[in-house]
């Protein structure tokens, strides 16, 4: 989780994924975000999907599965969910059963 990209809420990162062989040899993507307790994330990956699909994937530090952003065969993927602890938390980009894609990546974070 070292190699994880630290991002900030609002900011719009576009990047591209890629698999080597278009099955589990993936270079995967890392975000990560400090999070407050309490605080509610809302985390999207815009894509095309006939381009290529993508996963999502929210978990902590510690490896801690929250939430994946639904394994579906249409565009974009979507993870919404509310932290129980303030923590680091880690967002992974995957490409599925492709070479990959590009996406655009955005969280927006509520506060109490």
């Amino acid at each position: 989780m070292d190699t994880a990209t630290a991002i900030s809420p609002t900011i719009i990162y576009h990047a591209i994924v890629c698999s080597a062989d278009g099955m589990d040899n993936h270079d995967g993507d890392l975000f990560s975000l400090r999070v407050d307790a309490g605080c509610s994330l809302e985390i999207f990956a815009e894509f095309t999907h006939s381009d290529g699909n993508l996963d999502m994937v929210l978990y902590t530090r510690s490896s801690n599965f929250l939430g994946e952003g639904g394994k579906s065969d249409t565009d974009n993927e979507i993870i919404t969910y509310t932290t129980t602890e303030s923590d680091e938390y880690f967002i992974s980009i995957i490409p599925y059963l492709t070479m990959g894609n590009q996406y655009a990546l955005q969280v927006y974070l509520a506060c109490p």
